[in-house]
């Protein structure tokens, strides 16, 4: 069975250098890019998609009992089916590409009381508009480009970054549609985990003054330097109560609907009630508990920005009944940003994101990734994904591996509880200081209580991904115990890559000689990393000794966390907040701000803490 299992993935994973290929692709690994000629073959693409199906099947019927793939979602096969079966991009009455492509997999996203009524503090309004507030970025024009989920993605950060308080910015949904490495080409379509990816990779976002929309007339800008680092991604469950709540806390929200001219009013609002595939992703901005829809079965409707221009229906925006039976579909937000530093090194192996799962037929599967350092650095954090809510994420970093044995921890996270599924990255306990040529292994530990499959993999998906699948860095286990792991990657019976982020900062010369010197005068350093989950570091030099304190406020001013003054000696310290208050719980996702008093001297450095 083994052998069979290798034949059918062989089959696949040689696809892209076959004759017989669907796609030609030429895949620029180092720019992360790929310029892509469409020959669609459809046998080819059968076979490959079965192919890839039944991979999951002969690995459970294998010598590792228990494990295998996630299954393909329903949408990404009709989706294939549908190309072979010469689709033509969708359209509305008025011209616009309506530009959806469904992942391979999709994060298991539910509501649960239980697990939500934490996130729930707030009493919600009637109405609710970010307009108003001045936290929407302006209406953009897609043009006739099937670019719409880059400016769902981009709708939602911009917001966010002014809920957040670092004002408007303009980012280039060019350099997105343009910048991913997938095999469709620029204009075809997308989702938000394409978004996710890119964005995790480094790759953006970009400025629009840097990268300008030019719609199907674009083409891809390498080496510009991006607004920042979105560090995190999340992904909501069709719940109206929590969309409201992420509304008010981190502002507009990546959503997709079906669209159909039909449903359409003439009033400019929306309702769908069918269960055909999402085909257009939007943003939504507020919502109204008491307006009317037509044909819907009750009031209440949600407000959505467009990206057809603000000369389309109501200055761009249009409302959709609470009612419709997509619109909160793949609710996606980006809560997290980390300012742009060109000393950020990201090291990773996932070009392309999450494809699929893998795993054990069990709540906890475990991974090995190896890493090997090119530069000197302080290694600050980790990140990967959480396929499902309500999982437990927890990092080691080991010196030494033989494939069978992990040996010398030299530091870890906490266990981090994952309250939404998506993308999260973890600080350390301690910053860990690496030399270039050495060699480091991060042991991953996933568990959740109602999912399996938990290890997140980059791997071929006809139609959608041909990744470049790395050798040698990477071993998964059911139990993490010694002697349980088994080689991943090219060349191995699973060709899959990991979907782990591991990032470190270069310090330079003269940094290193200024940390080795006494400060001339107190000296408090914005925390890195920020924002955090689940701590951060709080660095800080004294010219002189003194007796040192830390307390900790959130936005109304109240202390949450005080440490006790302790006597320190003249030159450099560090603090480590692990996000929890006086009593050992763990705060709520906000503003905080950390103030250092130094003897008679004190600063203050503001602090964002997310979940």
């Amino acid at each position: 069975m083994i052998d069979t299992w290798r034949t059918l993935c062989g089959a696949v994973m040689d696809a892209a250098d076959s004759d017989e290929c669907f796609l030609a692709t030429d895949n620029r690994r180092h720019s992360g890019r790929a310029t892509t000629k469409n020959f669609w073959r459809t046998d080819a693409m059968k076979t490959g998609l079965i192919s890839f199906i039944l991979c999951g099947a002969a690995i459970a019927a294998g010598d590792l009992s228990s494990a295998s793939l996630a299954p393909f979602d329903s949408g990404y096969i009709r989706y294939v089916e549908q190309v072979n079966a010469g689709m033509e991009p969708q359209r509305s009455a008025d011209g616009h590409v309506l530009g959806y492509i469904p992942p391979p997999y999709k994060f298991s996203v539910y509501s649960s009381n239980n697990l939500y009524n934490a996130f729930l503090r707030d009493t919600l309004p009637v109405s609710y508009d970010l307009r108003e507030l001045g936290f929407v970025s302006p209406v953009k024009d897609q043009g006739a480009c099937g670019s719409c989920w880059t400016f769902g993605t981009y709708g939602s950060i911009e917001s966010t970054w002014l809920v957040a308080g670092y004002g408007l910015y303009d980012l280039s949904e060019n350099n997105l549609n343009y910048g991913h490495a997938y095999v469709w080409s620029p204009c075809d379509g997308g989702n938000y985990y394409t978004s996710t990816a890119y964005l995790t990779h480094g790759l953006g976002p970009i400025s629009e003054e840097d990268d300008p929309y030019l719609g199907g007339a674009g083409n891809y800008h390498s080496g510009l330097t991006p607004q920042a680092y979105v560090t995190d991604a999340r992904l909501l469950p069709e719940d109206s109560e929590i969309v409201k709540q992420a509304l008010l806390t981190y502002g507009a929200l990546g959503t997709n609907m079906h669209w159909v001219d039909n449903s359409l009013n003439s009033d400019y609002t929306y309702y769908y009630d069918g269960s055909e595939d999402i085909n257009h992703a939007v943003t939504i901005v507020g919502w109204d508990d008491s307006l009317f829809v037509p044909e819907a079965p009750g009031v209440g409707a949600w407000i959505i920005k467009n990206s057809w221009g603000a000369d389309w229906a109501l200055d761009g925006y249009f409302y959709v009944s609470f009612h419709d039976t997509k619109i909160l579909t793949d609710l996606t937000f980006w809560p997290a940003r980390q300012d742009y530093s060109s000393n950020l090194r990201i090291h990773d192996y996932d070009v392309l994101g999450v494809i699929t799962t893998f795993g054990w037929s069990s709540n906890m599967d475990y991974a090995v990734v190896k890493y090997q350092m090119h530069e000197d650095q302080e290694l600050t954090s980790v990140g990967t994904y959480s396929v499902a809510q309500g999982g437990t994420v927890y990092v080691e970093v080991y010196s030494e591996f033989d494939g069978s044995t992990l040996s010398n921890m030299l530091t870890s996270t906490d266990s981090n509880f994952c309250q939404f599924a998506g993308y999260y990255t973890f600080g350390f306990s301690d910053t860990l200081e690496v030399s270039a040529g050495e060699d480091l292994f991060l042991k991953v530990a996933y568990s959740n209580p109602e999912s399996q499959q938990l290890i997140p993999i980059e791997v071929n998906a006809p139609g959608y991904a041909l990744p470049e699948i790395t050798t040698g860095v990477f071993w998964g286990s059911a139990t993490g115990s010694d002697s349980s792991w088994h080689a991943m990657g090219q060349g191995t019976q699973y060709p899959f890559d990991p979907c782990v982020k591991l990032y470190g900062q270069v310090v330079i010369p003269a940094d290193l000689v200024a940390r080795s010197e006494l400060p001339h005068s107190f000296t408090l350093i914005q925390n890195f990393p920020n924002p955090f989950n689940p701590s951060t570091t709080i660095r800080y030099g004294l010219s002189e000794d003194a007796p040192v304190s830390l307390e900790i406020y959130d936005l109304r001013g109240t202390v949450v966390y005080n440490h006790t003054s302790s006597y320190h000696t003249a030159g450099w310290h560090n603090m480590v907040w692990n996000g929890q208050n006086t009593d050992g719980r763990s705060v709520s996702t906000g503003i905080y701000f950390a103030r250092i008093v130094a003897g008679n001297q004190s600063d203050v450095i503001k602090m964002l803490f997310i979940k």
